[in-house]
């Protein structure tokens, strides 16, 4: 068995990566995967990180990176909150509700927000956008979502399981874009490696095919 480190946002490993690694390991039996899920920007070198897994603009100094999927945002909650008195028909409807606001990327200007999505659905003088409750990871966040305590901002990547088994639902049809994306990175020396190319054409087939 050949040892191979990959780390990972906390959130992806969460919501996207751990549901997928038993069909690497079932292909690669070989490979004694470890996943390390620390949000903490790693060393490559004194870490002993072989591949990794980032969201950003797809440049981080020494590394090599290879584009894997680009999230959409739109708003999610609990099917609860499209029945009853306050119930969820036009974005606007987001007044009586509690905003759960994603503040695990504040440190990016470009990171969507609340705000941004309000003035794309043409209501941000009707929401006030600033109240809420902050959570710095996204996958906590979603959690809050499920249990019906608010309305959560959703990224494809993220949410795609829990909308699949019907546990949030997408109460409207305004998307917003973001510049940022989901990146393989590993060290430039270690391009022809051969964990780190089986690993990157396994999930570079696994993004294609929830393109």
């Amino acid at each position: 068995m050949q040892a191979f480190t990959v780390t990972v946002p906390a959130a992806f490993a969460d919501k996207c990566l751990l549901r997928r690694v038993d069909c690497f390991q079932q292909r690669h039996p070989y490979y004694d995967l470890r996943i390390d899920t620390s949000n903490r920007l790693v060393d490559f070198t004194s870490d002993r990180v072989d591949v990794g897994i980032r969201y950003g603009a797809g440049t981080w100094s020494g590394l090599t990176s290879t584009f894997l999927l680009r999230d959409k945002f739109f708003p999610v909650c609990s099917p609860a909150l499209l029945r009853g008195k306050q119930k969820l028909k036009t974005p606007a409807d987001l007044q009586h509700h509690l905003l759960i606001q994603d503040a695990s990327m504040r440190s990016s200007g470009v990171f969507p927000t609340w705000r941004s999505w309000l003035q794309k659905a043409g209501c941000r003088n009707v929401v006030d956008c600033n109240r809420g409750i902050r959570i710095n990871d996204s996958a906590a966040a979603y959690q809050t979502a499920i249990s019906g305590n608010g309305v959560a901002p959703g990224r494809t990547t993220l949410v795609e399981h829990d909308l699949k088994e019907g546990k949030l639902v997408k109460p409207f049809d305004v998307a917003q874009s973001c510049e940022l994306a989901y990146y393989l990175v590993h060290k430039k020396r270690s391009e022809s490696a051969p964990p780190i190319v089986t690993f990157k054409e396994w999930l570079i087939a696994e993004a294609g095919s929830r393109a």
